[in-house]
């Protein structure tokens, strides 16, 4: 009896197979993406709507307490019970929140070798050993980040010394508009 043909259907078989269950995960990582940007959005928009009316009401000392004080909580309130959220720095002003892995450095700076005006619409999913998390750039978008984070000497002088103040290790200074800043990392809760 010749079973080469039906060998080739039970290989077919588990090919189909194998390629139905990877389309599901696929799919389902596609809807954990999606739910992970829309986390990372609703973070940078309720951070960036804190740190505006901070600026207009209290100037830059009032906007450097936000991030100190209240992007913590900020955080909290946009992550989910499957998500949580955190901020990492290309440079860091706080190092024991904001300091990248290796691994996460390797993101970053895949995220500063993008062009600026592509780079916003980049992001990046990490799956391992049943951890999961995406990251989403940050840029330096606009004039008013550079009250805080430009040139050091366009920084004025009060604002320096706060900083020399609350964070002595301080290197978030000296950024240009369309810089890579760092990421908002989402991670899916175990």
């Amino acid at each position: 009896m010749n079973t080469r043909p039906i060998r080739l259907v039970v290989a077919a078989l588990v090919v189909f197979a194998a390629s139905c269950s990877r389309g599901d995960a696929g799919t389902e990582d596609a809807a954990l993406v999606s739910a992970a940007r829309a986390v990372a959005q609703d973070f940078a928009k309720a951070l960036l709507a804190e740190l505006t009316t901070a600026l207009q009401e209290k100037g830059p000392l009032g906007a450097v307490d936000v991030c100190r004080e209240h992007a913590p909580g900020i955080a909290r309130t946009a992550g989910t019970q499957a998500f949580t959220v955190r901020r990492i720095g290309t440079r860091v002003r706080n190092r024991s929140t904001n300091l990248p892995t290796d691994a996460e450095r390797a993101i970053l700076d895949r995220f500063g070798s993008i062009p600026a005006d592509v780079r916003q619409k980049e992001f990046v999913p990490v799956r391992d050993d049943g951890h999961f998390a995406v990251y989403v750039p940050i840029t330096i978008g606009a004039p008013l980040c550079l009250t805080c984070h430009g040139p050091v000497e366009s920084i004025a002088p009060e604002l320096r010394a706060h900083f020399a103040e609350r964070y002595p290790e301080d290197d978030t200074v000296g950024y240009a508009l369309s810089d890579l800043r760092g990421a908002i990392v989402v991670e899916r809760v175990r």
